[in-house]
């Protein structure tokens, strides 16, 4: 016995030594990192391994570990030579990835790299990994406490330089997260069992590497760096496109066949940008997306099984270019008026290729309709209809052209409000959206606005219809930006003596003034670029790198954040909360759980723990026991009452199907944790 315990302390220390020497190695080469004391830095390891597979195997070790570490880190904190020289190395490594990316410099000291010893910060990092390791061995734990530390260190150094690790130090921290790897599953049953596998291992281990290496020399290595540097920056910098493309998918604009105006109210500022428009010329450009024909007093309603034609004639006056974004592609905007004849099914033209860039040649007229169905695009409902009338009766005049009755209630609606976003519900007491803006509200937004012209257009005897879409501003034949916020309402009236749909907005002109002024053009400075980095020569007492990187006199002294830095930082920040998200919901439902199964009388614990083993047994893909089913039966249509002693085959049941279920594949185990709430 004691034989068996002394191989599994050793197996385990050997281990761990092997994967912390290997990854401080392999930083150290990596890097080009100065020890002074690399005697006393490898003499910390070996007794942090050798105190780890004494002490993780005991009751308290792992706490008088973690007494011995604080000690040992208050300490050097105290002194200052450890932090001292690992804001150094912190500085030496966003040096190296400067010189590889210009992602910037981290100057956490003052002044410039001193070429200092990094013997602290490689003796912590080195003894975290064997600490991770042993705990891993010792403890039966998941090989990911060993393997994170010392692929950390190994990948800080293989990303970002064009030389790879000294092949001994690779060696050893391959072979060591191999052996980690290869008596995981053993391990975790018997961590006696464990140590013999990883004794039997390490030869086959050891030969597998050794071919690798003689397959892969170092040289290839340093041929390849570059390419996988050019591909790993490739990788990340698709990222941010690969998450637009999936929020795309999510957040795609369908266009609802109602819109309920008595739920609107107040509306924030969106700057999510939907699309960008070039032209050949500036101004503002009014997209059309869908219409709505069917006015009910509290809403628009669009027909569905409408069929129309949309376009223009006479001269062809521009071009206009739209290049959608964020989940806008699902229908074509219209700018007004296109040359290609496009065809409205139920009031929107319907991006059948889902195409993300298209462009319409511009004509200076609408295309003449050869019918109008009049009743459809003047229905009201009746008490709107007859106030509705009285009041347009006093806006326009019975001899005038459908011109000039819609400019003149155009002007009544801009006058009857102001202008403003935060413009409260209608009162659930109004009967009518129009009137009750008309005659009550004082303020409004293009909802207000054009829903009043289009109600007052119809009681007019003029075809209205209700229009939403984009209101930009294009300036010149660049790309402009269009955000969510210039999303707008309008409307298109039948001119019967044009025989056309023309367009009429509403709104007040303050919306429409926004800034038209030309964008500056400005001269950027040249970039220096990787040749001139080259010919400047490296000033003395500034560390030797790797080829093709900068010397830190050509790093400003205040370099600004990089962008891409601070989209990172939003991301991660969005990450971190729906991780607490994801870990709330999972300690609330497991809390909820054990308490049905833990208070209450014995028959309601008895159901709850037998719809728990029906759900795991699901998940097992098996059927539970019999008498367990048996049992549930009992206690919910039975008088008897269970005694405390018929719950334990439930509670050992749950017990064999949660530890079936930890053997799974980490992902399947990630889902029975955080997603299902099983353990």
């Amino acid at each position: 016995m004691k034989r068996e315990k002394m191989r599994t302390l050793l197996v385990s220390a050997a281990v761990s030594l092997t994967v912390a020497l290997g990854g401080a190695g392999c930083l150290v080469t990596g890097f080009g990192l100065k020890l002074d004391r690399g005697v006393l830095v490898t003499a910390s390891i070996v007794l942090t391994s050798l105190l780890c597979a004494v002490w993780f195997p005991r009751r308290r070790g792992g706490l008088g570990v973690l007494c011995v570490t604080a000690v040992i880190a208050g300490y050097l904190w105290h002194e200052g030579t450890a932090w001292e020289q690992i804001r150094q190395l912190i500085y030496r490594i966003s040096y190296v990835y400067d010189g590889a990316y210009g992602w910037g410099v981290l100057r956490l000291t003052e002044g410039n790299w001193k070429a200092g010893s990094a013997d602290l910060p490689v003796a912590i990092l080195g003894c975290t990994a064997a600490m991770g390791t042993c705990w891993a061995m010792c403890r039966r734990k998941h090989s990911a406490w060993g393997l994170i530390p010392g692929l950390l260190m190994l990948g800080l150094c293989m990303v970002v330089t064009d030389t790879v690790p000294d092949t001994v130090d690779l060696f050893l921290l391959l072979g060591g997260c191999a052996l980690l790897l290869l008596t995981g599953s053993v391990r975790q049953e018997s961590a006696a069992q464990g140590g013999r596998l990883a004794l039997r291992a390490v030869i086959p281990a050891a030969v597998f590497l050794a071919v690798v290496a003689l397959a892969l020399p170092k040289e290839s290595y340093v041929n390849h760096a570059q390419e996988a540097r050019e591909a790993l920056v490739e990788l990340v910098t698709d990222i941010p496109g690969q998450i637009r493309r999936t929020v795309e998918g999510l957040t795609e604009v369908r266009f609802a066949e109602k819109v309920d105006l008595s739920s609107l109210g107040p509306q924030g500022s969106q700057t999510l940008p939907v699309m960008e428009i070039s032209g050949d010329r500036g101004g503002t450009v009014y997209l059309r997306g869908q219409d709505y024909d069917r006015y009910t007093g509290t809403g628009w309603e669009s027909t569905p099984d409408r069929e129309e034609s949309f376009s223009g004639s006479g001269k062809i006056v521009g071009e206009v270019r739209i290049r959608t974004l964020t989940g806008s592609y699902g229908v074509l905007y219209l700018p007004y008026y296109p040359s290609a004849a496009a065809t409205l099914s139920g009031g929107k033209c319907e991006n059948t290729r889902r195409d993300r860039v298209y462009t319409f040649s511009l004509q200076e007229a609408p295309s003449r309709e050869e019918a109008v169905d009049q009743e459809k695009y003047l229905s009201l409902p009746s008490e709107t209809g007859a106030q509705a009338l009285v009041l347009a009766r006093k806006i326009v005049s019975e001899n005038g052209s459908d011109r000039e009755k819609a400019a003149a209630i155009a002007a009544y609606v801009r006058g009857s409000a102001r202008y403003d976003r935060d413009t409260d519900r209608m009162p659930r007491e109004e009967p009518d959206f129009a009137l009750w803006f008309l005659e009550k509200s004082e303020t409004g937004y293009c909802v207000h606005f054009a829903t009043a012209a289009a109600v007052l257009l119809r009681a007019a005897g003029i075809p209205a219809r209700y229009v939403t879409g984009y209101m930009a501003q294009c300036r010149g034949p660049v790309w402009n930006t269009v955000t969510a916020d210039q999303a707008h309402a309008w409307v298109e009236y039948f001119d019967s003596q044009l025989g056309s749909w023309m367009l009429l907005d509403a709104t007040p002109a303050d919306l429409t003034q926004e800034e038209t002024e030309p964008v500056e053009e400005t001269t950027l400075p040249p970039r220096e670029t990787e040749e001139t980095r080259r010919e400047t020569p490296e000033t003395v007492g500034e560390p030797s790198v790797p080829a093709g990187t900068a010397s830190p006199e050509q790093t400003p002294a205040a370099r600004q954040t990089p962008a891409w830095l601070l989209s990172l930082g939003k991301w991660v920040l969005m990450v971190m909360l729906a991780a607490a998200v994801l870990t709330l919901q999972r300690t609330v439902r497991v809390y909820v759980r054990q308490r049905r199964e833990n208070t209450g009388s014995t028959n309601q614990r008895a159901l709850a723990l037998w719809q728990e083993a029906e759900r795991l047994s699901s998940l097992l893909k098996q059927k539970p026991p019999e008498d367990l089913r048996l049992a549930a039966q009992k206690a919910k249509f039975s008088q008897h009452t269970l005694e405390e002693v018929e719950l334990e085959p439930f509670a050992a049941y749950l017990r064999r199907c949660r530890n079936r279920l930890k053997k799974a594949p980490w992902y399947f185990r990630a889902y029975y944790r955080w997603i299902l709430a099983v353990y």
